[in-house]
């Protein structure tokens, strides 16, 4: 992890993370789009009904940035999975006296908050579960909104890069999909 970025990837059996020198995480562009888009189906009644099987709600994450230096992205191979929390926000929203937020993927541990949903002020007393899944929240708490890094464990599709030496500057990008 750098502080031009809030993005972290790691080798999967690894605890070290991908480095990113100065200048190389700079403006870094993601995109999330499903691999599969679902299944819909009209029934004989005409009703329309989802027959997606939820195993295969899955993410691809495409990452790309021009800067001045590129990250080490030496052994990352078609195949290999990593652990990344992408370096967006995800939020989510719980009524007035909630327990909790059920979150679609784990929170990144120190990127969650949780935010009055009326004032925008903290809310405090609320506490991540230990899979990072649940966020408890404090008993009669307000309506809140939930403000959250995802992480995801996948599959490397594409790792390039490429660079110009006259002008100084890198082009990285990587294609994921999760395991």
């Amino acid at each position: 992890m750098t502080s031009e970025s809030e993005i972290l990837i790691q080798r999967d059996g690894s605890n070290v993370a991908l480095f990113f020198p100065p200048g190389a995480a700079r403006g870094i562009q993601s995109s999330f789009d499903r691999v599969y888009p679902g299944e819909l189906r009209r029934t004989v009644n005409g009703d329309l009904v989802d027959l997606t099987r939820a195993q295969l709600r899955k993410y691809r994450l495409s990452l790309t940035a021009t800067g001045q230096s590129l990250p080490d992205l030496r052994g990352l191979w078609r195949g290999q999975l990593v652990t990344v929390a992408a370096p967006v926000v995800w939020t989510a929203y719980a009524a007035p006296g909630s327990g909790s937020i059920a979150l679609e993927r784990p929170a990144r541990e120190g990127s969650w908050r949780v935010l009055d949903a009326v004032t925008g002020e903290p809310v405090a007393g609320a506490t991540l579960s230990l899979d990072g899944l649940t966020v408890i929240l404090p008993p009669a708490s307000p309506a809140v909104q939930l403000e959250y890094q995802p992480v995801l464990s996948c599959r490397v599709v594409i790792a390039s890069s490429s660079g110009d030496e006259w002008d100084a500057s890198a082009n990285w990008s990587l294609e994921l999909e999760e395991a």
